[in-house]
């Protein structure tokens, strides 16, 4: 009986090995078909760089992003035969990143992968540290097939969960999610210059999170669960270089090079985790890119904001230092040959400067509401002329009904757009009873500081509207 128990369990153990394996090979020959192996006509170097929505290039043109400026100084130095491809997605967190790397080094066989995520694992996470083994379980590619037809059975994955579960099994998608509609959203394209409202806004809602549709800047369809499940305190922490280890692993099993950065600016957040991207590189001989110690003597020289917008995103001329700094330490780790480029002066950042001007006008029925790209605010309205303060910033506004009601109005917000503006329309029945009543409406905009919203660090012109005739 007992022998027989064994030839059982041995046979099952067998054809799971061989299903195992059969999925593998299934999903190498899918990758390999179709064109859908590396678009760089096999390209002896490849470097990955891999993250969030500061490796993406949020509210820039693909070109601006600091893996396209890489991708130009390297190929100064190696020629054409060496590239940098962006496959950052906004939203995505350490755990994101790495669930995708394994399809990703199957792919592209890079020399080296570059990583700079975690901040996102503050408000949505999968979870904390997992074992080398429970990692490798998650990896099996009969365990997300069984985690498909389980979504696709019980209903959570909605519609079209199951119609692919075969092919995404044997070929996953990096970061997989179920489908939460059958006329999803399409993705955002790869050279949008998207903004952070945009991206917030064409997620689709589902009972586990919020799903997402991005292309890469290097054309990939990037479909994601974002999980609305916050860690607390030093369990984020944990996740991040819990996940930061599994991706030094996975880099080292597939012959890359793993290169960890940090966050370009220190704040309560990115404090703890650029300390905890340092620790897992120290540790695990990753090379290293500290952002955040190159961009000390600019920030505090007062240029944040000549460098940085408002939710501390890099402008063009931030994602050109980042690249000078990490091609500078793939020199010093050997991966690259060449000369590395020097930083910009504080001097320079200075000089080619210009602070957006923060004004309100009033056009065809609606205000114009200046400031820098990015940045976010609401409009305050009052029938009353006085001297309120917000939050120390100073306005020609007096207490009055309308003023409390403006506050509660959340379709007076506004972010500014890559014009340098934005419109809000003042609610007509709120024009039209000024107008009976002969009262002038007076108008302000607040910002935010990193766009959180009820804190406010600028202010625009008071704005007088006369009554409409």
């Amino acid at each position: 009986m007992l022998k027989r128990l064994v030839r059982i369990l041995l046979a099952v153990v067998l054809g799971l090995a061989v299903s195992e394996l059969a999925l593998r090979a299934a999903g190498s020959a899918l990758l390999s078909a179709g064109g859908q192996r590396a678009a760089d006509g096999g390209s002896a170097e490849r470097f990955l760089c891999l993250g969030d929505s500061n490796t993406y290039g949020l509210y820039l043109e693909g070109p601006d992003s600091y893996p396209a400026k890489l991708d130009a100084l390297i190929r100064a130095h190696a020629g054409a035969t060496a590239t940098v491809i962006n496959l950052g997605v906004p939203g995505q967190g350490v755990h994101h990143v790495r669930e995708g790397l394994p399809a990703h080094l199957e792919r592209y066989a890079p020399k080296a992968v570059l990583v700079l995520a975690g901040v996102n694992n503050t408000w949505s996470s999968s979870g904390g540290r997992t074992t080398a083994f429970g990692r490798w379980v998650s990896d099996m590619r009969l365990v997300k097939l069984a985690r498909l037809v389980t979504e696709r059975f019980t209903g959570r994955g909605g519609a079209d969960a199951g119609a692919g579960a075969a092919a995404s099994a044997a070929a996953p998608s990096p970061n997989a999610a179920p489908a939460s509609s059958a006329a999803a959203k399409p993705a955002i394209g790869a050279q949008d210059q998207m903004d952070l409202a945009e991206f917030m806004a064409r997620g689709e809602e589902t009972a586990d999170g919020i799903v997402h549709r991005v292309r890469t800047r290097s054309g990939e369809e990037v479909v994601y669960l974002q999980e609305q499940r916050a860690l607390e305190g030093q369990q984020y922490l944990d996740a991040i270089s819990g996940g930061l280890d599994a991706i030094v692993d996975l880099c080292e099993g597939a012959g890359a090079r793993a290169v960890l950065l940090t966050y370009p600016m220190d704040t309560p957040v990115t404090a703890r985790i650029n300390t905890a991207v340092r620790a897992v590189a120290a540790r695990r001989g990753a090379v290293l890119v500290d952002l955040e110690r190159e961009f000390r003597p600019y920030l505090a020289a007062g240029l944040t904001e000549a460098l940085l917008f408002p939710d501390l995103h890099p402008r063009a001329n931030a994602t050109e230092i980042m690249a000078r700094v990490c091609l500078r330490e793939l020199l010093r780790a050997g991966l690259v040959q060449g000369e590395a480029q020097a930083l910009p002066s504080v001097q320079e950042i200075q000089s080619g400067y210009r602070p957006p001007q923060r004004a309100l006008s009033w056009q065809n029925g609606k205000l114009g509401i200046e400031g820098s790209h990015g940045e976010s605010g609401a409009v305050f309205l009052s029938t009353a002329a006085g001297e309120l303060a917000f939050h120390g910033m100073k306005t020609q506004l007096g207490a009055s009904a309308l003023l409390l009601a403006s506050r509660e109005r959340k379709d007076l917000g506004f972010t500014i757009g890559p014009s340098g503006r934005a419109e809000v329309a003042i609610p007509a029945e709120w024009l039209k009873s000024c107008s009976e009543r002969g009262l002038e409406l007076r108008a302000v905009a607040l910002y935010s500081p990193q766009n959180l919203h009820g804190q406010w660090d600028n202010v625009s012109n008071t704005l007088v509207i006369e009554p409409l005739r």
